[in-house]
């Protein structure tokens, strides 16, 4: 991330400018699918996930009171079919892990990370902290005080 970008977003963060508080201005709530916890994102998350921020930004700037709160889908058959197939040693399934944690770890820690996947939460929670991290990298504006998990 460029030095600039990190310095303004930290800023961003610092004064929650994203941050929806009650005041007298109309309100505008938008949300979109949340995403599924199962691996990390794609392009596709990139360009719905833009969709909304530009929205909220529009909003904001009409004089919205606007609230872009942010869920993460971390339940349901798929993570625990993972988890599942992580456990009886599936090999397909422990080389497509590996690949998409070493797009944020270093090959050393990915044994350790595979293993703790044999477990439905770690493998939920994993992802949903990449994708918080990825969607503040690309600088959403996101209200993470009203962050939930399904």
């Amino acid at each position: 991330m460029d030095q600039n970008e990190q310095k303004w977003q930290e800023i961003w963060l610092a004064k929650e400018v994203f941050k929806a508080i009650p005041d007298n201005r109309e309100k505008y709530l938008i949300t979109v699918p949340w995403p599924y916890t199962s691996g990390p994102l794609h392009v596709g998350h990139a360009r719905t996930y833009s969709i909304a921020d530009f929205i909220a930004r529009y909003k904001r700037l009409r004089g919205y009171n606007v609230m872009f709160p942010m869920g993460f889908h971390e339940s349901g058959t798929p993570i625990l079919a993972i988890s599942q197939r992580l456990k009886k040693g599936d090999q397909k399934t422990i080389d497509l892990y590996s690949k998409y944690i070493l797009e944020y770890e270093d090959e050393g820690n990915v044994p350790q990370i595979i293993e703790s996947f044999k477990e439905q939460e770690a493998l939920a929670g994993y992802f949903a902290d990449k994708i918080m991290k990825d969607f503040n990298s690309l600088g959403f504006s996101i209200d993470w005080s009203r962050q939930f998990k399904s």
